[in-house]
């Protein structure tokens, strides 16, 4: 989510909780009402109510925008910056909402042992491995991942050009990164795909690095994935879901393989 979504979803609750009032109406009890109202609110995927730094990124959020509010024309008899401050969070909560807190990542073993399990057989699985190996060669940002095109990469050199006019980095800024020393298995993992683009899927310079699935719809059946296409994800998510997804079918194909019965008999010589 960008931050004008980010914002824009903050300001909605705010009006949610005032069941629409014009923001002429504003009186700064409604700010206290709000803070009451999202104590309230839950998660709509977990069904948890909202964590702490939820609430306080929305209030500041909110508050952002009623202190920009106060200075437009046919605001300013009805606003002051006193009121805005009444969406101020408590000093208890705003310290715990930025509390910094260890995030549990996987080792690089793990990582590995995940990776080597991923299949590499169909379209869709060479993108998916080929993905994991890029994260774990580059570290890029998974925004600026989801538009690079086969041309901003160059696999012998071992760098990925992020050119700030054509792919999504942070700031806009323009960015030459090399690849990681990490384990050789993902840099022949990422050749390979490449290479496949290239020759089987006959991708040109212009095609996407990670591209989305084609659709279309096939006689009996309807709508149905036709192979990748040439164009690649509108955002991130779609890449965070297959990460997850790819790192899932690793983790029960190496679950199964060690279940399956062991062959005891040595050749003889």
């Amino acid at each position: 989510m960008t931050s004008i979504d980010k914002a824009r979803a903050a300001i909605r609750r705010f009006e949610e909780s005032t069941k629409f009032k014009p923001f002429k109406k504003f009186h700064r009890q409604l700010a206290a009402d709000f803070k009451v109202y999202l104590d309230k609110q839950r998660n709509a995927k977990t069904g948890k109510l909202l964590g702490i730094s939820t609430v306080d990124a929305t209030l500041r959020l909110v508050k952002g925008f009623f202190h920009w509010l106060v200075s437009r024309a046919g605001f300013k008899r009805v606003l002051t910056y006193a009121d805005v401050e009444y969406f101020n969070n408590t000093r208890k909560a705003g310290r715990v909402a930025h509390t910094q807190r260890e995030i549990p990542y996987p080792s690089m073993q793990q990582a590995a042992h995940a990776f080597q399990a991923m299949p590499f057989e169909t379209a869709f699985q060479k993108r998916d491995k080929a993905l994991f190996a890029f994260f774990m060669l580059t570290g890029a940002r998974d925004g600026a991942v989801a538009s690079l095109k086969l041309k901003h990469v160059n696999v012998d050199l071992g760098h990925v050009f992020q050119d700030a006019r054509e792919v999504k980095t942070k700031a806009a800024k323009t960015i030459m990164c090399q690849f990681f020393p990490v384990d050789q298995a993902y840099r022949n993992c990422f050749a390979a795909y490449v290479s496949y683009l290239r020759d089987v899927e006959l991708l040109g310079p212009e095609g996407a690095l990670f591209p989305k699935a084609l659709v279309g719809v096939v006689p009996g059946q309807g709508f149905a994935n036709l192979g990748l296409a040439r164009t690649g994800f509108a955002n991130a998510s779609k890449l965070n879901a297959i990460i997850k997804g790819g790192v899932c079918v690793g983790a029960d194909a190496a679950v199964h393989a060690s279940r399956l019965p062991q062959d005891t008999d040595s050749p003889r010589e």
